[in-house]
């Protein structure tokens, strides 16, 4: 008896446990290509019992999976698990949404059993009614593109447009050409020395205006060791510029021309006195400190080409 007994408790719990069903429902049950249908599973089990969803993509191919997710809820010794679908149709008529697997594994089993959801169906909707017959089309009457009047304009505007655009290339080139004429190219070193010339001739030095005469020495000078030595230089600080030419230049840039690059920042930001002495020897010193990088120039150009010569 005993037995007997224990086998029936055996029998209940499985059963308590296996003959659960899947409750499906899909909502609405009709509507258009497109539209999203909502897909709703719900299965309640035991507390020890888990369940392992299917991969709802594969499990209905036929339809578009827009969305998924699932809920929990508790109700004493049991819970409900509740899947929902977002789906779509691309097709009219009835459409079919498959039976799908659950697989069930009671606490302490290593097997699953699988229960099925009922299949469901809805029905997707055509745009127009059966009934209604479509609208009768006739053919187009031809209609002209352009009135006669409008063609003239168009032409007339076209013209004037071509002749505009002619008009614009002849004067951009009549520009570039006379530019090319007008100026011709002047050396780093014979446009320094034009600008020491138009510098000393300006007198800043006799009417004791120190800070305009040493700011554009210092600006023929960057002028000339940029186009020379093909630097970016103008606007560095002096800070920065002199570690940037003696790096550049260590056989001809001089601590004297250091000085005098500092003794003119003093002249233009302190506001420091200066003298038409001190303005000259200046000015000679960078020219002379031209001359000296344009031999030594040449010099290096005619050694190279003795060089490739021999």
């Amino acid at each position: 008896m005993k037995s007997v007994s224990w086998w029936y408790s055996i029998l209940f719990l499985v059963s308590g446990l296996w003959a659960q069903s899947v409750s499906t429902h899909v909502e609405p049950d009709s509507g258009y290509i497109g539209d999203a249908f909502t897909v709703t599973y719900s299965i309640t089990l035991p507390d020890q019992a888990r369940i392992e969803p299917p991969r709802f993509e594969e499990s209905i191919p036929d339809l578009r999976l827009l969305s998924q997710s699932s809920d929990t809820r508790f109700d004493e010794e049991r819970y409900t698990r509740i899947f929902t679908l977002q789906v779509a149709a691309f097709d009219t008529g009835y459409q079919v949404i498959p039976s799908v697997p659950f697989k069930i594994q009671r606490e302490g089993d290593k097997s699953f059993k699988t229960i099925h959801s009922d299949s469901m169906r809805f029905r997707i909707l055509s745009a127009l009614p059966k009934v209604q017959s479509p609208p009768e089309v006739y053919e187009p009457l031809p209609v002209p593109v352009f009135t006669l009047r409008q063609k003239i304009i168009l032409t007339l505007l076209l013209i004037l447009l071509i002749l505009a655009a002619i008009g614009i290339l002849h004067r951009r080139r009549t520009r570039i050409l006379e530019g090319r004429n007008g100026k011709t190219l002047v050396a780093p070193f014979n446009e320094a020395e034009e600008s020491f010339q138009a510098l000393e001739e300006k007198g800043y030095l006799e009417k004791g205006e120190w800070k305009a005469f040493y700011l554009e020495l210092t600006i023929i000078l960057k002028r000339y060791i940029e186009r020379t030595f093909y630097l970016h230089i103008t606007d560095l600080p002096t800070a920065e510029l002199l570690p940037v030419l003696k790096k550049e230049m260590p056989d001809m840039w001089t601590d004297t021309m250091s000085d005098l690059i500092r003794y003119s920042d003093l002249v233009k930001f302190a506001r420091l006195e200066s003298s038409v002495e001190k303005g000259r020897q200046d000015l000679k010193l960078a020219r002379e400190w031209c001359k000296m990088v344009e031999k030594s120039i040449n010099s290096l150009e005619l050694s190279g080409e003795t060089e490739k010569s021999s």
